[in-house]
């Protein structure tokens, strides 16, 4: 490849930022589509999960805490985990929150069942079936683009950034949307 000068792939996808993140869920629907992508792509960046980590989740995999929720990432590239992650401050870029609106408006009670489902793509009604994690990654890239973010996302951009903190234990979500380095941030 040296030799011939060629090149493969686009290179590393681009972070998602905290600005982009909220423009993206502000841009989300309001409806039942828009509950779901914004409960993945909050969970997405919470737990810097890959899609396929993601895709992967069932019910039983994400537990309400008295402190926020408890996700269980039992299949995952690397190896499996658990991660906190504590309520936000922000009632738009809360997860937990998201995830209840999510849960309560498709009716999900099935502990074995997968935690981000289809949708009928006219009715959005809920099927059994999950997202494929090519379903998840487009669920970051339409968001964006929707909210007309300069960036083009993909599905690795939620697992782009890096961690909490160099020093935080891995079992530890980054910081909430409404906060940065331990601070909150302005608006």
């Amino acid at each position: 490849m040296q030799k011939t000068d060629q090149v493969r792939g686009r290179g590393p996808a681009p972070a998602l930022l905290v600005a982009h993140l909220r423009a993206a869920l502000a841009a989300a629907p309001d409806n039942r589509r828009g509950l779901r992508d914004r409960a993945i792509v909050l969970l997405q960046f919470a737990i810097t999960g890959r899609e396929h980590e993601v895709a992967h989740l069932r019910l039983r995999d994400i537990v309400e805490t008295e402190h926020g929720l408890e996700v269980d990432v039992r299949v995952s590239k690397i190896s499996p985990r658990k991660v906190k992650v504590p309520f936000d401050s922000r009632p738009s870029t809360c997860l937990v929150r998201a995830w209840r609106a999510w849960t309560e408006s498709a009716g999900l009670s099935d502990p074995d069942g997968f935690a981000f489902r289809a949708l009928h793509w006219r009715w959005h009604t809920v099927m059994d079936a999950g997202l494929s994690p090519e379903a998840i990654g487009e669920v970051t890239t339409r968001l964006t683009a929707r909210a007309e973010v300069s960036v083009r996302h993909t599905g690795h951009s939620p697992a782009g950034a890096p961690p909490r903190s160099p020093g935080a234990p891995e079992t530890t979500a980054r910081p909430s949307p409404s906060r940065v380095d331990g601070y909150p941030t302005a608006g």
